[in-house]
This record gives C-alpha cells, structure tokens and sequence, in this order.
C-alpha cells in the first residue's frame, strides 16, 4: 500500500471553523464573535413543548490571547539547536504537532485562494547583530528589540506570511478526497504536523537565533504585557516596507550556525564533465597533470650536475588514469645506486667508498623486512625495493613516512607492547592446551590403555557421552544403537561388579575348588553374551 506526503495550505477544527469573515478583511476584529446554533425543548404537565431553535454569539479567543506556548508542541527543529555546520543553502523550520496549530488562534477562515495567515511566525536573526531574548520585568515572555535598519534586514515580509506555513500529513486518500483526509487527520493524529518555514537566505559560518514570535500587533502587545484595546483590529506586528524600530516577545528560540557553502548535492552540481570545458584548452592541459607535483631535489648536488637542484615529478593519490611514472635518469640512478650500496660494500669487502659520497650513507627503506641491504639498477621496474629506493620522488615519500615514525615511535612501540600483550596471552594459552594434550595422552597410555575392552566401556561409561568414536560418532552413540542393555554400565552395575568387592572376593574364595573364573572374566562373557 502506497503511502505519499500531502502538504496543505492551512489547517482547522473545532470551532475554529465557524468563522465568517474572510482573512482578506482588513478590519478583522482581533476577539471575533462566531454564531453557535441552539435548541431548546422543555416539558409541562408530561407534555412536550414545542421546540425552541436559535443562535448566540460567542466570543473566541484570538491572538491577543496568548502569552506562552506549551515547549512540548514542538516536535523536531531543522536545524537541531545548538548545531554548528547547518548547510546554508537549507531554510530553518520547527514542527507542531498539532495540524492545525499556526492557524488556531487566527480570527478568520481562508480567502478565495485558500490563503489563512498563521497568527506566529519563525525568523532567524543573526547573532552579531542582535541579542538573545532576555525577560523584562512585568512581561510574561521574553523579547527582542530591534532598531528599524534590523526589522528591514533581519524579518521577513508578513504580508506573504501565508505562503510560509503548511500542514503535513501522511495519508493514503487521493488529492482531491477532502473528506476522507479529514477523517484520517482526526483518526491518526500521529501521522500529521504543522510546520513554520522561515523564508531567510542563510549566509556561511555564520550564527543565528530562531525565534518564534507573534505575527500580529495584538499578539505583539499581549506578549509584552501591554494592554490590548477592546475594539482592536488585526494588523502585522512589523511593516517590512516602512520598518521602525520594535520589540517583539519570543514564544520560542534555539541557536544554531551554518557551516561551510552548499551540501553534497551543491558540490555534486559544480562538477563539470569534459564535454562542458572541452574548448579550454589551458584548463584541459591542467587536467591531464591533475594529482602531480614538481618537487625539487638534492639540495647538496649529489646526484644532479649543475647550479640548480634536480627536479621529478611527485604523483597524489589522485592521478589521471593515463599518468605514466618516468623511469629515473640514468646518471641520477647510478650514482643513487653507489651512495645506497657504499655502505654494504665497505662492510663486507672492505673496498674503499666511491668519490663524491657522504661518510654516513642514506638508508635503504625496506631493506631489514626483505633481508637485503643493496639495490640493483637493472631490478628498478620489476622489485619494489629498488623502485623504491632508485626513484627519487619514492624516496621522498619513504622519507616522510620514516619522518613520521621517528616523531611517533614512543606512541608506536606502546601500541606494538599492547599487541604482545595478547600474542604472549595466546601463546600462554597454546602451551596450556599442549600441557593438557600430553597430560591426557599419558593417562591414557599409563591406565587405560591396559584395560580389557569390557572393562575400559564400564570405566568411561560416565562420559560415554563425550567421547568420539567416530567423526559423526560417540560411544554413547555405540552402546545405544547396539543390543547392550544402559542398566549395565550405570554406577549400580559397576559397583556390584567390581573386583575388589568383598562379597565377590568371598565367593570366588569359597569355590577354589571348582575352579571358577574371575570376576573380570565372566563379566566379559557377560558382554559377549548381550
């Protein structure tokens, strides 16, 4: 079953919906009167009377009412309070829970283009420019002052207050089935919100407060504390188009700031394929050396002749898929070829180092785990260790990496001493395991191995179900599938024959002279006999 998001214009219930007067009027009374119908039927002398219809005015109450709302109608901010790299492209919302709460306290129902303004509105103030909302002495709700330059730049525009609050509902009835969403808004209220959208574009690494404030001038009053004139008519609470300078009470607030430029989808949007740059021809030249980095080397003159130090191309993670590493030049390798083996060869052969070489030759990366300590020219494309050390940009990230290991190595061995910890455990517990073996191995071999075959069944007859005959077969298994009553290896039976038992031993005694045989050989003929 198909389940969609249907988005409303505006909300309402109760009696809320008796209201006649369009929000187009201008002259909207800000404590409207609606008409409720009434019928009265009595009885006299146990005779109904004639029924009595009619209608009163009532008077409901509007946004000039109100001076708090309850902090657990709110039930999800975007984005969440105290956040810190919102995406600034995004608008920041709250969401009610009940649907038709930014239109509840509204004295009017909506114009012919099903227009209701919502009697709150959500702005987003900038922090560098104006204060949290602090509590006034005789107000009942904090508040914000704002000079005129900041109602003009800071708040949005009221007049299109209507177009920035909707209610959501999660339905499975058709567009144009009013009723029917009616009747589900009323039957699953955990399926619907209100919500309030702040229409402010959002700058980068920037702060912000939210405020939930009245959209109306009574509602502005009320929530300051100030009288509210009997006959007073709705209108904004701040002229966008001839801002002065206001305060307004906050029903609501959280804290937020944006983070850098655009999401994952704005970033995903500047990528360009080739076909969009294809005539730049610089930018194209830029790409086919995209990952690559002209590094400078041998600062002392070691390996390149001239003035000025030697230059190779050093590649990035990302490279072009047709980047081609250039082999080393040949008088840079053989002369790399003679410092690195220098060492080595006055080590082992005892000949002189070649001209030109430092005292204390460079190292060779690589060389304890492999277990060789020279490098070869001929092997620079076809071993790792000599491509490694006879490529001078492979050096230099050898070098840093080594680098890195130095400033570290206090950190690395703890980390290394942690890990022997375990390998000493595990081997701990191997040589437990081999103990346990050979122990087992020389029991058996010492005691059991001696025993006749229906005395060894009676003696492990306790743990017959643990031991492994066969790789799908224990000996419980054996005696079960066979004709072997259980009764005669339970403790009982063992016990009885056993032959170190007295009555046993008396009676083989007193029949010497028929000469009987022991008890292990007739227990044998027993088994034999099952």
């Amino acid at each position: 079953m198909a389940i969609s998001y249907q988005f409303l214009p505006w909300a309402r219930r109760g009696l809320a919906r008796a209201h006649q007067v369009s929000d187009n009027n201008a002259s909207l009374p800000a404590r409207p009167q609606v008409k409720v119908g009434l019928t009265l039927q009595a009885r006299q002398d146990g005779i109904g009377a004639a029924a009595v219809s009619g209608s009163i005015d009532l008077s409901v109450y509007g946004p000039g009412d109100v001076i708090g709302i309850d902090p657990r109608l709110v039930v999800r901010t975007d984005p969440k309070p105290h956040i810190t790299n919102f995406e600034p492209n995004y608008l920041a919302v709250i969401d009610f829970d009940p649907p038709d709460f930014p239109w509840m306290m509204t004295p009017a129902h909506a114009d012919a283009q099903q227009r209701l303004r919502p009697w709150l509105a959500l702005v987003v103030l900038r922090r560098g420019a104006v204060a949290l909302p602090q509590l006034r002495p005789g107000a009942p709700l904090p508040a914000i002052a704002l000079t005129a330059q900041q109602v003009g730049d800071e708040l949005p525009d009221l007049a299109d207050a209507a177009l920035w609050a909707h209610a959501q509902a999660v339905s499975t009835r058709g567009p144009g089935d009013a009723a029917g969403l009616a009747g589900e808004l009323r039957q699953y209220p955990e399926r619907n919100i209100s919500r309030l959208v702040c229409p402010r574009r959002l700058e980068p690494r920037t702060a912000y407060v939210a405020c939930v404030v009245p959209a109306f001038e009574v509602g502005r009053l009320r929530g300051l504390g100030q009288a509210v004139a009997a006959d007073a008519v709705l209108s904004p609470a701040w002229n966008h188009a001839a801002p002065t300078a206001t305060e307004l009470p906050v029903y609501y607030h959280w804290e937020f700031a944006t983070g850098p430029v655009g999401d994952i989808e704005t970033l995903a949007r500047r990528i360009r394929t080739p076909d969009k740059y294809k005539s730049d021809t610089a930018l194209l030249a830029q790409l086919d050396h995209i990952g690559e980095l002209p590094v400078a080397v041998d600062g002392d003159h070691l390996l390149f002749e001239g003035a000025q130090p030697g230059r190779t191309v050093f590649e990035g993670a990302l490279v072009s898929l047709d980047f081609q590493p250039a082999p080393p030049e040949a008088p840079v390798s053989l002369k790399l070829e003679a410092m690195l083996n220098s060492g080595q060869d006055l080590a082992s052969a005892g000949s002189p180092k070649a001209g030109k070489l430092p005292t204390l030759a460079p190292p060779i990366y690589g060389e304890h785990p492999v277990r060789r300590h020279v490098v070869q020219r001929a092997q620079v494309n076809s071993r790792w260790l000599d491509q490694l050390n006879l490529q001078p940009r492979y050096r230099l990230a050898a070098g840093w990496g080594a680098e890195v290991v130095r400033q570290h190595q206090d950190e690395f061995m703890q980390a290394a001493w942690e890990q022997v910890g375990e390998v000493l455990a595990a081997e701990r517990a191997f040589s437990l395991s081999r103990l346990a073996h050979d122990v087992l191995q020389a029991i058996e071999r010492r005691h059991l191995a001696k025993l006749p075959d229906h005395r060894l069944m009676a003696l492990l007859a306790p743990a017959r179900a643990r031991l492994k005959l066969a790789p799908v077969e224990s000996l419980y298994g054996r005696i079960d599938a066979a004709t072997l009553p259980a009764e005669l290896f339970d403790g009982a039976m063992r016990r009885f024959t056993a032959p170190t038992r007295a009555t046993l031993r008396m009676a083989q005694w007193r029949g010497r002279a028929v000469a009987q045989p022991d008890v292990a050989a007739q227990m044998k003929s027993l088994v034999a006999l099952f």
